[in-house]
């Protein structure tokens, strides 16, 4: 059974090297990834969060059409890009 990319939530894991990471999913507690440069495991891990905002900003200017809709929706994206930069 597959579950949708907004359903997904992942987070960074620690692995037993310095230079290494690892992409968990949060429900299920599985590895999606190790990662060999730790640098890449906040943009892996944002991967899902990223798709679903991608896919909601695809709505609000191709669908709704609106400048307040594009508008509400861009609003996420700061906080999103930062996370994925691996900045809290």
């Amino acid at each position: 059974m597959s579950i949708s990319a907004e359903a997904r939530k992942f987070y960074v894991g620690k692995l037993a090297g310095d230079h290494q990471g690892v992409v968990v999913e949060g429900g299920t507690g599985r590895d999606i990834a190790v990662v060999y440069d730790k640098a890449d495991t906040a943009l892996l891990a944002s991967a899902p969060e990223l798709l679903a905002l991608l896919k909601r900003i695809n709505t609000a200017f191709y669908v709704d059409g609106t400048a307040k809709a594009l508008k509400s929706v861009m609003a996420e994206t700061k906080d999103l890009i930062r996370r994925a930069e691996g900045c809290s």
